[in-house]
């Protein structure tokens, strides 16, 4: 009996091994565009990129489908198609609370990893970390093998050591509804996932990877020419 009791286990743990979780809700993905001008008028992209999503249990489907629907209308608008992947809900440890412990950021990270190549996981959060921690806010961060300079981006990337299998985006809720109060672009989730593109920050305004202006930021042709060289290796 107990032989059989450990090959139901094992049997049971092989199957749930290769379930495949849901895709995300196609209508999450409709592009939602900014009533400003774009700051420039550059040629398109090109290509598709496959975004999984993971969100907070204590969050809404209606957030995610804010934050992705901006963040396909950003990147439709410079010609970039937004292909959705798979979801997850899950009650997220504190993945950011001081100390910074790497164990739970890797167990996630390695969690949720894609196979190479498919893809990015974007992963909303209610925020990044508690008040009080000696960071200022943040609305994102980029967690990627490229490495970039978000605000305590270095500390995550050197707690973790090895960079994830996946590109992850973490992007937070309250940052996200306060990084533009007269909603006409919020650009978090979208420069983030420029990161995860190979993007570094830049000086300035008027681009993704800089300040925000009046205008719907833009990438300049060196920046188109990354992103891709990053998506033809991901094929």
């Amino acid at each position: 009996m107990k032989r059989l009791a450990a090959l139901a286990t094992l049997l049971l743990a092989g199957c749930a091994s290769k379930v495949e979780h849901p895709k995300a809700d196609a209508a999450w993905f409709e592009p939602v565009t900014s009533p400003l001008p774009p700051c420039s008028d550059p040629e398109p992209i090109g290509g598709e990129l496959t975004v999984h999503l993971v969100r907070d249990r204590s969050l809404t489907d209606a957030s995610l489908a804010r934050v992705v629907g901006e963040l396909a209308g950003y990147w439709e608008g410079q010609g970039l198609t937004l292909r959705p992947g798979t979801v997850r809900v899950v009650d997220l440890p504190g993945l950011f609370e001081p100390p910074l412990d790497p164990r739970p950021l890797r167990s996630f990270l390695d969690t949720h990893a894609r196979p190479p190549g498919d893809g990015v996981l974007v992963v909303l959060v209610p925020r990044l970390w508690p008040a009080g921690v000696r960071l200022p806010p943040a609305a994102g961060l980029a967690v990627t093998a490229g490495g970039h300079a978000d605000v305590a981006g270095p500390e995550v990337q050197q707690a973790l050591g090895e960079a994830p299998a996946t590109p992850t985006a973490f992007v937070s809720w309250d940052g996200f509804i306060h990084s533009d109060p007269a909603r006409v672009f919020r650009g978090a989730a979208a420069h983030e996932v420029g990161h995860l593109l190979g993007l570094p920050h830049v000086d300035g305004e008027g681009d993704l990877m800089g300040a925000p202006g009046a205008c719907v930021p833009s990438l300049d042709a060196e920046q188109r020419a990354t992103v891709r060289a990053s998506l033809s290796r991901r094929r």
